[in-house]
């Protein structure tokens, strides 16, 4: 999110312990409906995926900005 302006936006991600997920960071096309800067750059994102049984290892992630 640096890329986007001026000040940086960092998030924290709250998981429970013990669980195997993994992260794909990708680049989202611009969001045509926002305002800017967002509707000129694209957006970086991430996925979350929990390896497993979704329905015996279910899960919530809680993010937070930590800047």
């Amino acid at each position: 999110s640096s890329n986007l302006g001026d000040i940086s936006i960092d998030l924290r991600s709250l998981y429970g312990a013990g669980l195997y997920v993994e992260l794909t960071t990708v680049n989202e096309p611009q969001a045509y409906g926002a305002s800017a800067p967002y509707n000129k750059k694209p957006l970086p994102s991430f996925v979350m995926r929990l390896q497993g049984q979704p329905w015996s290892n279910a899960f919530t992630d809680a993010y937070e900005s930590i800047t």
